[in-house]
C-alpha cells in the first residue's frame, strides 16, 4: 500500500485510516461526482511523527498535490510543485479540490464549511469548488504562459464561463455563451470513463484531469476532439442536446510494447515445447 522509507518512524494512519479519512472514503462512496481533498499538514510531519504527503492517495482519496498516474509537468507547474506553492481559493475551486483538511481551525473562512472534526484533524468543505466536469460557451486562445498568469491572478476570468485554449477551435466547431445543462458521470476508471452531458447549446465540456495526447473521445460513439485547455486540462466540444461522452486512454506505444512482449512470450514458450518435445523423443529411442 506504500513504500516506506528504510529507518523511517511511520505514523500508525500510514495503514489505518483514521476517523477525517474514513469521513472522505464514506463521502466518495456517496456520490458519484470525484472530488479533490488538500492536507494543509495534518498528515506530513506532525506532532512529532512521521507521515507521508501522499498518505490520503495511499487510502484511495485524489489529492490536488502529492503523486499523480500520468503527470504532466503542466499540471506542477500550475501548482506550484509538491510545496504548492501556487495554493489559492481560485486554484482549489478549478482542480476540483472540494474538500480541506487541517490540524487545526481555519477560523472564519467564507466559502469553507466545517463538516467533520475530532482531535487529530479537521475537514472543511470548500462549497466553490467546481465540478470535475462542467460547461462553458466561450473561449480565448492565448499562448501558455499567459494562461498561467491569467489562471493564478486575473480576477476578471470567471473559469466557469470560458476555457483558455492554446489553439482556435478545430475547424466547424463552435460553442456559444453560457449554456445550461447537467453533466453526470456513469462510469470512471483510471484509462477510461463515460459521462452524460446535456447542453441547450453547443458547448466544451472541460475536465479538470491531465491533457495527454493518448486520449480518445467518443461523442455518442463517434470520434471526437480531445482539446487541452485551462493550461493543463482536457475538453471535449459537445453539441446541443443530450449526449454520451467516453474518453479512453490508448497508448499506441503501450499497445506496441503489449504486442512484441506477447509475441515474444509466445516465441519461448514455443521453443519450450519444442525442447520438450525433442527431449522426449531422444528417450524413446534409448
Amino acid at each position: 500500500r506504500g513504500t516506506v522509507i528504510s529507518n523511517e518512524v511511520i505514523a500508525p494512519v500510514f495503514f489505518e485510516p483514521d476517523g477525517a479519512i474514513r469521513f472522505l472514503q464514506a463521502e466518495q462512496a456517496r456520490t458519484a461526482e470525484p472530488f479533490r481533498v488538500v492536507d494543509l499538514g495534518t498528515y506530513g510531519e506532525v506532532r512529532g511523527r512521521a507521515g507521508s504527503p501522499n498518505l490520503l492517495a495511499i487510502h484511495g482519496l485524489e489529492q490536488i498535490g502529492g503523486h499523480h498516474g500520468n503527470e504532466m509537468g503542466r499540471y506542477r507547474t500550475l501548482i506550484g510543485g509538491d510545496a504548492l506553492r501556487n495554493l489559492t481559493r481560485r486554484l482549489l475551486d478549478l482542480t476540483n479540490t472540494k474538500y480541506v483538511v487541517r490540524a487545526r481551525s481555519l477560523g472564519d473562512a467564507p466559502g469553507f464549511t466545517e463538516v467533520y472534526r475530532d482531535p487529530t484533524a479537521i475537514v472543511y468543505r470548500n462549497e466553490t469548488a467546481f465540478p470535475r466536469a462542467f460547461l462553458v460557451g466561450a473561449v480565448e486562445v492565448v499562448p501558455d504562459e499567459v494562461a498561467l498568469t491569467r489562471i493564478l491572478a486575473d480576477p476578471d476570468l470567471d473559469l466557469r464561463r470560458t476555457a483558455l485554449l492554446p489553439e482556435p477551435l478545430p475547424q466547424g466547431v463552435a460553442v456559444e455563451p453560457d449554456p445550461v445543462g447537467t453533466v453526470e458521470w456513469l462510469d470512471r476508471e483510471a484509462d477510461r470513463y463515460t459521462l452524460r452531458v446535456t447542453a441547450d447549446r453547443p458547448a466544451l465540456l472541460v475536465i479538470s484531469e491531465n491533457y495527454f495526447p493518448a486520449w480518445r473521445a467518443l461523442v455518442d460513439g463517434q470520434p471526437a476532439t480531445v482539446l487541452r485547455a485551462d493550461y493543463t486540462f482536457r475538453a471535449v466540444p459537445v453539441p446541443a442536446g443530450t449526449h454520451e461522452v467516453r474518453l479512453e486512454y490508448r497508448s499506441e506505444v503501450l499497445q506496441a510494447s503489449a504486442y512484441v512482449s506477447l509475441a515474444t512470450l509466445v516465441l519461448l514458450l514455443g521453443v519450450a515445447v519444442g525442447g520438450a518435445l525433442r527431449g522426449r523423443r531422444g528417450g524413446g529411442g534409448g
